[in-house]
């Protein structure tokens, strides 16, 4: 709850993802085509349209807000929380405390609390798998058509969130039981053929949608649907492109603080008893092959591995109850010092700043980290002497002070950035302006690309007209009382002959609204000055 409601109150909806989000669930409410999702009044085939409905099923329940919008994502997390705890009470029915402790390490994961408060795909993605999961290990214990309904309806709704990339972790689990296995299987041909059937049963819930829509959308709609978005990703990625042992180096930063307690680590490795543990055995396999095959694939992300950390804090919690570690100071050391020198350096940083400037000699400062107050690095220091000093504690309550960590990290970490630079993030007054011009009638585009980063903050009912520095002259010319809004590097100057109607911070930029015939007026360099890699978009 820190987390989402500190995330929900502090920080604007963030360009250009949760912008584009909203926006296309707001375009689907505007125009009431519920079956192909549009961006700007274009068909977009990134993503299905199970979070957008969502999000107008959540609009019409307490009316259109950005609270609204934000908080469907948010109780993903939550579910997927209560999923990693059955899963648990599943794998170990005798070890209560496993199933305890497993979704405070969860969402003690710096990965999952970042994302527990954004409007991203991965945390519905997660709860589809987990629920897949879920009906895999009852199917294993012969329950079998409840087990496979469920296999089915997660595939079928993680296609529906975010594609056929819900397959990789559930398809290595299911493949994987000859060695997880918790009971004797009497037939693996029916075991694999029953997961096939599955398959089919979740491919026919996500084709329902897809068929239609793309038929509806259109030939370039449906090429891209089925194929182009996956194939670019997996073969030659257009964006996020990283080497192939990217994962395994983050890895260890994605569970964080969880890899500076020393407690959880103490200990050798697993005895011969435990590692024909089914349930370790799941964790193992199915972790291990699914990170290995993401790391094959060209397009990787943080976020890209959520669906897996569910069964990482399954692991570690069994670790836990296990060999339970007695709670020593030596074992909050490195945590404490890493707090304790986040808050050292901020207060540093921002008296030097705020006494006589940061001299130029030195290394080159971030600009955020020059607005931030000294006064945010003191819940740190705070922080930091807390974890080192305080008492020892049982198990349970160090895995749940802990788990807290991360959240209140991101609590502070929030509050002093968006109190420096949120005018630069939030959207929403560039969004009010294109609003006003379009109430007016006047026509309106956009020079650099555009993403839908003002629809559903203007609440903007008409598409904007985008824009290259090739064809801005002709549209200017032909519409010039027309709106051109353009994300300059500049910034404004009085002495220009032609000011813009307004202007706006725009993530490290400025947003110019200009009049088109002033914007002509001031010459082709001014056409040419936007973000290269946003016009070619």
């Amino acid at each position: 709850m820190v987390a989402v409601l500190s995330g929900l109150a502090i920080r604007p909806l963030l360009p250009l993802d949760e912008t584009r989000y909203t926006a296309v669930a707001w375009e689907m409410r505007t125009t009431g085509e519920w079956l192909v999702p549009h961006l700007n009044g274009a068909t977009y085939h990134h993503k299905p349209p199970l979070l957008f409905w969502l999000m107008n099923i959540a609009w019409a329940g307490w009316g259109v807000s950005e609270f609204a919008a934000r908080v469907v994502a948010p109780c993903f997390g939550l579910a997927s929380l209560a999923g990693t705890w059955a899963l648990a009470r599943r794998m170990w029915p005798d070890r209560p405390r496993v199933a305890f402790l497993a979704p405070l390490l969860l969402v003690g994961c710096v990965l999952f609390t970042l994302f527990s408060s954004l409007i991203f795909f991965d945390l519905p993605l997660t709860f589809s798998v987990l629920l897949a999961w879920l009906g895999l290990w009852r199917a294993a214990h012969g329950q079998r058509l409840s087990g496979w309904l469920g296999v089915a309806a997660g595939l079928g709704l993680g296609a529906l969130f975010k594609g056929p990339v819900v397959l990789l972790p559930v398809v290595w689990a299911a493949v994987l039981a000859p060695y997880w296995k918790p009971v004797p299987i009497p037939s693996w041909s029916n075991w694999y053929g029953s997961f096939l059937l599955a398959i089919l049963a979740g491919a026919a819930l996500a084709l329902a949608w897809a068929l239609p829509a793309a038929q509806a959308g259109g030939p370039e709609f449906a090429r891209m649907l089925f194929f182009g978005q996956h194939a670019g990703r997996v073969v030659n990625s257009f964006q996020h492109a990283k080497p192939l042992w990217w994962y395994l180096v983050l890895l260890p930063v994605l569970i964080f603080p969880w890899t500076f307690w020393g407690g959880l680590w103490r200990g050798g490795p697993p005895s011969s008893q435990l590692r024909t543990d089914p349930g370790v055995r799941f964790v193992g396999s199915v972790v291990t092959a699914t990170v290995f095959t993401f790391s094959l694939i060209s397009g990787k992300q943080p976020q890209y591995l959520l669906p897996i950390f569910p069964l990482l804090a399954l692991g570690l919690a069994h670790r836990l109850d296990t060999n339970p570690p007695p709670d020593r100071r030596r074992d909050r050391a490195a945590l404490a010092a890493l707090a304790l020198l986040v808050g050292l350096a901020v207060v540093g940083v921002g008296i030097v700043v705020r006494s006589r400037g940061w001299p130029e000699t030195w290394p080159p400062l971030p600009e955020p980290a020059r607005e931030i107050a000294p006064g945010w690095g003191l819940p740190f220091l705070l922080l930091g002497a807390f974890y080192l000093l305080d008492r020892p504690r049982s198990l349970e309550s160090r895995v749940f002070i802990l788990a807290g960590f991360p959240a209140l990290v991101l609590l502070f970490a929030q509050a002093a950035f968006f109190q420096a630079e949120r005018e630069k993030y939030d959207l929403t007054p560039t969004a009010l302006q294109v609003a006003r011009v379009q109430s007016q009638g006047r026509p309106v585009a956009i020079l650099g690309g555009y993403e839908g980063q003002f629809t559903f903050l203007g609440r903007l009912t008409q598409p904007l007209t985008t824009l290259t520095e090739k064809t801005a002259r002709a549209w200017a010319e032909t519409h010039p009382d027309g709106l051109i809004v353009a994300i300059h590097r500049r910034p404004r100057d009085l002495s220009w002959p032609r000011q813009p109607e307004f202007v706006y911070p725009h993530r490290g930029r400025h947003c110019l609204g200009w009049r088109a015939s002033d914007l002509v007026q001031m010459g082709d360099e001014f056409l040419r000055d936007v973000p290269r890699s946003r016009a070619r978009r």
